[in-house]
């Protein structure tokens, strides 16, 4: 699981972690949560995906909100 961007249609490797990433990706994180949830059957994909991505919205924005003064490091 790499992790980038897209620039000028070339992929650009970044190894900057963001702080609010453990709550992402760690175990159990909402990735994780989201995985073992369709693996099980109990979660049709699109619906695991779409309440992971709406999990992961909120909590960046509350980590966002929580620390005003940050500042994203250039990448």
């Amino acid at each position: 699981m790499n992790m980038g961007s897209i620039r000028s249609g070339q992929f650009s490797r970044s190894d900057v972690v963001p702080p609010w990433g453990p709550a992402v990706f760690a175990t159990p994180g909402i990735v994780d949560t989201m995985l073992q949830e369709i693996a099980l059957g109990d979660r049709e994909p699109e619906q695991a995906w779409l309440d992971a991505v709406s999990k992961m919205e909120k909590t960046v924005a509350t980590w966002k909100a929580q620390h005003p003064d940050w500042d994203p490091p250039d990448c």
